[in-house]
């Protein structure tokens, strides 16, 4: 069974970098590990995140890969070497604070960003080569996409378009690219379009909405999506591996560039814990709602499709979560469909753990990570009425964290397609559109688990 009948996939909503002459590599930066056990540890760290931003410069700030959200949960932090002994006099004096030392530095372990872009340089000639043999000399032919390591933006550029023509070629009319818009940069917004067929009822919600990248340090969720299509999206890397944001030019233009695009959607967007209004934090959420050029450009996309869409998915990494709305506040939960989404998820989340023994947490981004408004997954269910809404922590949970290396991306992949294809099928199922005896056997235990929580058992 296919069962995306109809999906519609953004593709470009990553940052998309200028690639600059020199890359940030972390030379001496150390990773840990810290675990606040009370109140006070967790102020602590929230302190360290607010005081002492990486950014304008990495070398005199803190780079939290992970935010301070409650107690007993780890939080992974970079600290560069100018600052590494004020850091543990600071952490030690802190009491009831749990610390571990993940990397001695950061720059140099197997998985660095430094060896990442080498093996992406050295990958891309090899594919050259390998054309011109196969072309006569000339760079042409079609690309055949290996996901055992990241593209280049011209790789997946190229591999982007040679998909949409290969799958209309396989099933005529089915897919094709849309621009929706441009980045900061002036990059082209693509969505590839795949719709197998038309529904008879024109009002029966069945369009997907898949997107990934939207924080740029997120790799394997772009990579991933590649594996999800057999192909890719377009990106290049960033002069620091790092950086979360888009480019957008933003109140301290000197000093201090982009919006956190996943703090830009107009859903609860503004005041709260769940965002900065301070143009150098990493979740910085822009002057006002949809300020970004690229959230602008899904709202006017999705807001004209809103009748359609059953379900929105988000690709993230990292940690190995399945999660749903409400992420704008604590024990905040959707008053239509907050026992469906968990129940598919539930179904998912086993499904998953089949593949690879990975298990993926679940529950709302506010009860099991931190509080975050302004994201894209409350804002489609919340703002468009999409009944489905999710948001996918991609592995590891964090012994790579975002430099997961490109050779476990297939396995990811494999996992994530078996969940995408169980959260779909549970919400055809779960909103009367059951197709077939896969779709039935795939939503009966939910069908169980919601007549259970219906009678109080």
């Amino acid at each position: 069974m296919n069962h995306f009948q109809h999906c519609i996939v953004l593709l470009g909503l990553p940052l998309l970098f200028s690639v600059a002459t020199g890359k940030f590599a972390f030379d001496g930066f150390r990773h840990y590990r810290l675990s606040p056990m009370s109140a006070r540890a967790l102020s602590r760290l929230r302190w360290l995140e607010t005081e002492f931003p990486a950014e304008p410069d990495p070398l005199s700030g803190l780079m939290f890969l992970t935010r301070p959200g409650r107690k007993f949960a780890s939080v992974d932090v970079l600290v560069p070497p100018g600052l590494n002994a004020a850091f543990l006099n600071l952490v030690q004096a802190t009491s009831a604070m749990r610390m571990q030392l993940i990397h001695k530095d950061y720059g140099s372990w197997p998985c660095s960003i430094k060896r990442t872009l080498e093996r992406i340089n050295k990958n891309s000639e090899a594919l050259k080569r390998r054309r011109r043999e196969a072309d006569g000399g000339r760079v042409t032919g079609r690309m055949q996409m290996n996901h055992n390591f990241y593209r280049s933006y011209a790789e997946i550029r190229r591999s982007l378009i040679e998909l949409k023509d290969r799958c209309n070629e396989l099933h005529p009319g089915t897919c094709s690219l849309e621009r929706i818009g441009r980045t900061f940069e002036g990059r082209r917004l693509f969505v590839l379009k795949i719709a197998k067929n038309k529904s008879p009822d024109s009002s029966k919600k069945t369009a997907v909405w898949l997107d990934a990248g939207i924080h740029a340090r997120e790799w394997v969720s772009r990579q991933l999506r590649c594996t999800l299509l057999t192909s890719s999206l377009m990106w290049a890397c960033p002069p620091n591996r790092m950086w979360r944001k888009n480019r957008e030019v933003n109140g301290m233009r000197r000093y201090c560039r982009g919006v956190d695009l996943n703090r830009n959607y107009g859903y609860r967007w503004g005041g709260g814990a769940g965002s900065s209004g301070f143009p150098c934090a990493d979740n910085f959420r822009g002057p006002a709602a949809f300020s970004a050029a690229e959230t602008s450009a899904v709202r006017r996309y999705l807001e004209s499709r809103k009748s359609r869409l059953l379900m929105f998915v988000s690709l993230h990494s990292f940690g190995q979560y399945l999660l749903i709305p409400y992420g704008y506040q604590k024990n905040t939960y959707s008053k239509t469909h907050h026992e469906k989404m968990m129940c598919a998820a539930t179904l998912a989340v086993h499904k998953m753990f089949a593949i690879n023994d990975r298990f993926y947490a679940l529950g709302t981004g506010s009860d099991m990570l931190y509080e975050a408004n302004g994201g894209s997954d409350d804002w489609a269910h919340g703002s468009l009425g999409v009944p489905y809404s999710f948001t996918v922590e991609l592995p590891d949970e964090g012994d790579y964290g975002f430099l997961l290396p490109g050779y476990l991306v297939p396995s990811v992949g494999r996992e994530a397609m078996r969940g995408l294809g169980s959260l779909l099928s549970s919400a055809r199922r779960l909103e009367g559109q059951q197709e077939d005896a896969a779709d039935s056997a795939n939503a009966q235990p939910c069908n169980r688990l919601m007549q259970n929580a219906a009678s109080g058992n």
